[in-house]
């Protein structure tokens, strides 16, 4: 079965509202950070954990603020 004209300026055409409903969608099921404090990883070294096989206290000058946590 060969695609006719129609059915691919069909696609192309639905193609760009698709992704922009997709869009919308995800920007607007973003959840919300639970972070007691403000503070999302209670100042531990999120790669520390992983190089470290532990949690280690992390470095107060080095943040990063993401949906008011820090």
């Amino acid at each position: 079965m060969t695609p006719t004209r129609r059915a691919v300026l069909t696609l192309f055409a639905a193609a760009p509202m698709a992704a922009m409903t997709a869009q919308v969608a995800h920007a607007q099921g973003t959840p919300p950070v639970y972070a007691e404090s403000g503070i999302a990883i209670v100042g531990s070294d999120p790669v520390a954990y992983f190089t470290e096989s532990a949690p280690t206290v992390g470095d107060p000058d080095i943040t990063y603020d993401w949906n008011g946590a820090t």
